[in-house]
C-alpha cells in the first residue's frame, strides 16, 4: 500500500477507536460508572498490550527456507519453501512476509498476511516460473508481525547468512535449419577460409597417426587408452586421440558483452536470452555439419574461451550461460571483442550483438585483419543479419 494511503487507512482506523471509547465513557456516565470506567481502562490499555504482544513474537518467531529446482530450463517451476515456527503458547499477530527475485523468475503468489497457532510450525511454498536464462535470485526481503490493532509492525531477526537461494536457468537450444541465411553465409565463409594455405598448415595435425582423427595434449582424467605413443614420442609431449573426426572447417562466435555493461533491464536481459539461444542452436547446426566452434563470451572477470567440437560439449557451455549473474556489470575496459592475445583472429567470424554499432565493427576489423569477407554480424534484437 502506498504511504500516503496507509497514513489515512490509519486515521480512520484510529478515529473509529476514538468513537469506541467515547461510547464507553457515556456507558459509564450515565449506565454503571464501576463496569464502564474498568471497560474503558481496558480499552484504552489493549493497544499498548498489542504492542508489547507483537514486539515479544517478533523476538520468538524463527524462519528458516530451503529452495527447490536449483538447475531448471525456461518454463518450469522453482520453489521457495519457506518453515515458520511459532515457539510461544499463544496464537500469533498478524505474520507479514515479502519475498524478492531477480527478473529471471515471473511473479508467484505472495505469501500474504497470516496467524500462526500456538507452537505452530508453518509452511509455505512460493512458486515461480523460469522465464530468463541465467543466475536467478529469490529471497526473503523481511518478515514483519503486526499488532492487533494494525498501529505498528516489528521486524523478524532472518539468519545471519539470510534466506536467500539461487537457480541456474538454462537457455533452450532451438533447432535452426542449415539454410539459414546466416549460416549459409558463414558456413561459405569458413570453407573459403578452410581452403587457405594458413588453415591447411594448423589444421595438418589430423592427418598425423590415423587418418580422420584429431589430437591434443593429455589431460588429467582422459583415458590412457586413448595415448598415442608414436606422436607423443616425436613430440615430446603426451598426446591423445580425440574420438570425433576432424573438423572441416571452423567458425569463431562473439557474444557481444555491451547489454552486460551496467545492472541489466529488462530489455537487455531478453536481449540476452535471444543471443544465447540462437548462438546454441545456430552451434548445434554448424557442429551437425563437423565444422568445429570456437565461442568466445565475457563475464565480470573477463572473457572466456570455450572450443567445441561435439555435441556432447554443447549442454556444458548452456550450463556456463544459465550461471551468469545480471546483477555485476561488465566493465567497458574488457571491450567488445576479446583481446588478441586470446583470440588472434584471421577466422570466420559470427558476431552476435544486440547493439552492432561502429565500436564493434572496427573491433571486428581489427580481428579479421581488415578482411570483410570474415566478418557476419547477427543483429539479435531485430533478428537479423547487418
Amino acid at each position: 500500500m502506498h504511504p500516503v494511503l496507509r497514513f489515512f487507512a490509519w486515521i480512520l482506523r484510529f478515529a473509529d477507536y476514538l468513537a469506541a471509547a467515547a461510547l464507553i465513557f457515556i456507558f459509564a456516565l450515565f449506565c454503571s460508572a464501576r463496569v464502564g470506567y474498568f471497560l474503558l481502562l481496558v480499552f484504552l490499555g489493549a493497544p499498548l498490550l498489542s504492542l508489547l504482544l507483537a514486539r515479544i513474537f517478533a523476538g520468538k518467531l524463527r524462519i528458516a527456507g530451503s529452495f527447490v529446482g536449483t538447475h531448471v530450463a525456461a518454463g518450469e517451476q522453482v520453489t521457495l519453501i519457506l518453515h515458520l515456527t511459532n515457539s510461544l503458547l499463544l496464537p500469533s499477530p498478524p505474520v507479514e512476509v515479502t519475498t524478492l527475485h531477480s527478473m529471471q523468475l515471473e511473479d508467484g503468489e505472495g505469501a500474504g498476511i497470516f496467524c500462526l497457532k500456538p507452537l505452530e510450525k508453518k509452511t509455505l511454498q512460493l512458486a515461480y516460473e523460469a522465464a530468463l536464462p541465467g543466475a536467478a535470485v529469490c529471497a526473503v526481503r523481511q518478515v514483519l508481525v503486526w499488532d492487533y490493532f494494525h498501529i505498528k509492525s516489528f521486524t523478524v531477526t532472518l539468519p545471519e547468512d539470510g534466506v536467500r537461494f539461487t537457480a541456474s536457468i538454462l537457455p533452450s537450444i532451438p533447432e535452426i535449419p542449415e539454410n539459414h541465411p546466416v549460416l549459409e553465409q558463414v558456413m561459405v565463409s569458413a570453407f573459403l577460409t578452410g581452403d587457405s594455405d594458413e588453415t591447411a598448415d594448423t589444421g595438418s595435425a589430423g592427418a598425423v597417426g590415423m587418418p580422420g582423427y584429431d589430437y591434443r595434449e593429455y589431460q588429467p582424467g582422459d583415458p590412457l587408452k586413448r595415448i598415442a605413443g608414436k606422436l607423443s614420442a616425436r613430440t615430446g609431449r603426451l598426446m591423445v586421440r580425440l574420438d570425433d573426426p576432424n573438423a572441416v572447417a571452423g567458425v569463431t562466435i562473439l557474444l557481444d558483452p555491451v547489454c552486460r555493461r551496467e545492472r541489466m533491464t529488462l530489455l537487455s536481459a531478453i536481449w540476452y536470452r535471444e543471443m544465447c539461444e540462437t548462438a546454441l542452436g545456430m552451434i548445434l547446426t554448424l557442429l551437425s555439419k563437423n565444422m568445429s566452434v570456437k565461442v568466445y563470451y565475457c563475464k565480470a572477470d573477463g572473457w572466456r574461451e570455450r572450443d567445441l567440437i561435439s555435441e556432447r560439449e554443447l549442454g556444458e557451455l548452456a550450463e556456463e550461460f544459465s550461471e551468469i549473474s545480471f546483477d555485476i556489470g561488465i566493465p567497458k575496459s574488457y571491450g567488445r571483442v576479446p583481446g588478441e592475445d586470446l583470440c588472434p583472429g584471421g577466422e570466420t567470424f559470427l558476431y552476435f550483438s544486440a547493439q552492432p554499432d561502429e565500436e564493434a565493427r572496427q573491433d571486428l576489423w581489427r580481428l579479421a585483419k581488415g578482411d570483410s569477407r570474415l566478418i557476419h554480424i547477427y543483429n539479435v534484437s531485430k533478428g537479423e543479419s547487418s
